[in-house]
């Protein structure tokens, strides 16, 4: 009953098109229409809602603790690792003078913890519902929150000094992560840098074809309304970004840029390309 409901859930917020969660229209509608703190609180609850957004509402609740504060404390842990996460993976590809995308922003956890550092962010992302839960919990004022299918039209082509995404690409299908190669490669300048967090296969993580080949009816709801959880091997990313027009200059184990031994870490890389 538990799964039937998370789909049921997870159903009622998805807009249209692939992995679009959170992004039906009434959404961002329902967070507009909220004042002060009742728009973090829903922004947080909502976020609960869906597979993709890293916090879970029903678990890991302190004994007395509401389900609001568990979702604030969690918001708190979570920006905390984004820190990490620009310090150790992103900080020495990005300067103080650069203008970025967060290519799949989500919620915006990661632009926040960068834009410190950075002279501006689009933040980019197909859900109209994160880009309203990212204005609300992580809005800074560099920080511009884009639909990416309105990109072309707010972004520059050649305008973009460096492009980096985070725990997204493996959400992706062939298709979509070569669609938004072409994007990245239209909004830098040359010899802009693409930095993208990926993640191998592993005994979890399946390949596209593996995921497509189960043709079962949990197969197919699997692939329509659950999360993408695709492993690609470094040569496909090699050849995908090459053809693509994207040299590699480094693939860095996550586990040695963050300094442990972790087996959710070991099978990810980052990758470091350059725009040919």
């Amino acid at each position: 009953m538990s799964r039937t409901f998370d789909l049921l859930k997870w159903t009622l917020a998805l807009g249209s098109g692939d992995q679009n969660f959170l992004g039906a229209k009434w959404v961002p509608g329902f967070l507009g229409r909220l004042k002060g703190d009742s728009q973090k609180k829903w922004a947080l609850r909502l976020l609960s809602m869906s597979p993709h957004y890293f916090i879970d509402g029903t678990s890991s609740k302190l004994g007395d603790e509401t389900t609001d504060e568990f979702l604030n404390r969690v918001f708190d842990v979570i920006a905390g690792t984004r820190d990490e996460i620009y310090e150790k993976a992103l900080s020495p590809y990005l300067g103080e003078n650069d203008i970025v995308i967060d290519y799949g922003c989500g919620p915006g956890f990661v632009a926040a913890a960068v834009s410190p550092y950075v002279k501006r962010i689009f933040a980019l992302d197909i859900s109209d519902g994160a880009l309203a839960c990212g204005k609300i919990l992580n809005g800074r004022e560099n920080v511009g929150f884009v639909n990416a299918r309105e990109a072309t039209d707010v972004i520059p082509a050649g305008g973009i000094d460096a492009i980096y995404s985070y725990a997204v690409v493996q959400h992706m299908t062939d298709e979509v992560f070569r669609e938004m190669l072409d994007n990245c490669r239209t909004f830098l300048v040359e010899g802009g840098k693409l930095i993208l967090h990926v993640q191998l296969p592993d005994e979890v993580w399946k390949t596209e074809s593996e995921w497509r080949s189960d043709a079962t009816a949990k197969g197919k709801l699997k692939f329509k309304y659950g999360l993408h959880c695709f492993g690609r091997t470094a040569e496909t990313f090699q050849e995908m970004l090459s053809e693509k027009g994207f040299d590699i200059i480094e693939i860095k184990e996550m586990e040695s840029l963050f300094g442990r031994s972790d087996k959710e870490l070991s099978s990810q890389r980052l990758i470091a390309a350059t725009k040919r």
